[in-house]
């Protein structure tokens, strides 16, 4: 350490007993600089990495050997001082995190540099396989498979002339995993597209059943769940690719389903509603009527049973009945044009309260467990709920009480393991009857997530780094390098199926 430098130590809160972290967490600290005169410094960043790491040496002598590999889940940094020339700058898998920076010059004295990070969270993961089976040798310009999740919105109003559509889209990610590229596009960066390692191949395909594994990991951010309504959708989409020098372009896809996660923080959700509707009466009848209703709580998960005690005190001289509903409210938005819709899931009519009675009930509506769920994280399309509660008065204005309700995905339980179905490998399959491409495929562009993954499907079981010799040795001709045979495709193995041929 420099004799100017008398003190310079990393400090970082813990934030529970076993001072442990998890994803998601906090990391909260400080660095204390004390320098005993003035100094000049062209960079100083506090970063936070998480990373794994093996090695191992077998042999000796010449032929002793070293078997390493290394695999980096994330790379977050923070600077206090920063070069002029590289402010702005993004950084190769790199997160950059926003905080107070300060002039190149320290006076004497100790200084205090406080940090703060947020550890990644893990999305799922979204692993497959792409079946290409070919009938003679064909040769292959790009081949790749995409993950993206996408909203989109649009209606047409009026009629002839005065016809107009209106139409707005959201993306919120797009992966996508080359099995084969064009050589000159190696390398490069695709605008809005995070690229993701994996197995790469050269441009010809031989005959035969070849599998091509793929891995994805979804962006840990608030996106809203699968959906399709009456003018709009939010979709998350599996497409292939396969292009070919003077042929057209083969693509098909297949949809997921993703949900929300209902991790059970939403407190207020738990809290109960209640309301109250007086109404007197002056045409066609008289006295007065009141009715007292109230909800469990505000949130209900797919499935679930709403229960609603009502009091009624008819005091009025005209008979009433009770009714109540559940209305489903969907909201279209593009620029600032707004298109709604509207769909009863539950409209029902109980008991009649005659003159001059009170009556006390509780009412069970049971919701389908396909309801679609509350979306309030789209900017171009709402889902919502309405429970309404109201006395049907003959020729008369009906007393009502509304109440917001929160529709949630249900609990997602596992179900206990039944071993493995039949046919089922417990690696990934080995890889296609092809040589694989050298080199890499380009990291994912910094700055639209943090790269909490690289993910790298292995040909077969551990055989990462050249640990183990290829399990399907063949004898090798001076300058000829064989291909692993191909996997047989067992259509047996559960797996869900695309839609071929239909571009997306």
């Amino acid at each position: 350490m420099s004799k100017s430098i008398k003190e310079f130590s990393l400090h970082y809160d813990s934030i529970n007993e076993s001072n442990t972290f998890s994803s998601g967490d906090i990391v909260e600290g400080r660095v204390v600089l004390e320098v005993t005169k003035e100094i000049k410094v062209d960079s100083f960043f506090v970063k936070l990495t998480g990373d794994a790491h093996v090695s191992w040496t077998e042999g000796s002598g010449d032929d002793e050997t070293t078997y390493s590999d290394h695999e980096r889940y994330f790379k977050l940094k923070q600077y206090f001082i920063q070069e002029s020339l590289k402010k702005g700058e993004s950084e190769k898998n790199t997160t950059l995190v926003d905080g107070e920076t300060y002039g190149p010059v320290i006076m004497p004295g100790s200084h205090v540099f406080p940090f703060r990070f947020q550890l990644p969270q893990h999305g799922d993961i979204v692993e497959g396989r792409v079946v290409l089976e070919v009938t003679k040798e064909i040769k292959v310009d790009s081949f790749f498979v995409k993950l993206t999740g996408d909203a989109h919105v649009s209606w047409t109003e009026g009629s002839g002339d005065d016809e107009k559509t209106y139409s707005d889209h959201e993306r919120y990610f797009k992966l996508k995993q080359y099995f084969i590229q064009e050589s000159l596009k190696k390398g490069e960066s695709e605008k809005n597209t995070t690229l993701v390692d994996g197995e790469t191949y050269g441009p010809v395909i031989m005959p035969g059943s070849h599998v091509f594994p793929f891995r994805f990991q979804l962006p840990q951010q608030n996106m809203p769940p699968s959906f399709k309504g009456f003018r709009g959708w939010v979709k998350y989409v599996l497409t292939v690719n396969l292009s070919r020098p003077w042929k057209s372009t083969s693509s098909t896809h297949t949809e997921l389903n993703f949900v929300l996660r209902n991790d059970g923080t939403s407190d207020h959700l738990l809290q109960p509603q209640s309301g109250t509707q007086d109404k007197k009466m002056k045409l066609f009848g008289s006295g007065k009527m009141s009715m007292n209703v109230t909800a469990e709580k505000t949130g209900y998960m797919q499935g679930e049973t709403i229960k609603v005690f009502v009091d009624i005190d008819n005091s009025s001289s005209r008979d009433v009945k009770l009714k109540y509903s559940l209305r489903q409210q969907q909201t279209f938005i593009a620029g600032r044009r707004t298109k709604r819709a509207y769909k009863d899931i539950v409209k029902e009519t109980r008991d009649r309260i005659p003159s001059g009675e009170k009556s006390k009930f509780i009412v069970d509506m049971t919701l389908p467990h396909d309801l679609n769920v509350t979306i309030e994280n789209c900017r171009i399309l709402k889902v919502q709920y309405e429970l309404k509660v109201y006395l049907d008065v003959s020729f008369a204005s009906d007393p009502e009480v509304k109440f917001p309700v929160v529709i949630l995905p249900a609990e997602q339980q596992c179900p206990p393991w039944q071993g493995p179905p039949g046919g089922f490998q417990p690696y990934p399959p080995p890889q296609p009857n092809l040589v694989p491409y050298p080199g890499e495929l380009p990291p994912p562009p910094a700055g639209l997530y943090p790269n909490l993954y690289d993910p790298t499907v292995l040909p077969y079981p551990e055989a990462a780094a050249g640990v183990y010799p290829n399990p399907n040795p063949h004898a090798i001709q001076p300058g000829f390098q064989p291909a692993p045979s191909a996997p047989v495709y067992d259509p047996n193995q559960s797996t869900k199926e695309s839609t071929p041929n239909m571009p997306y």
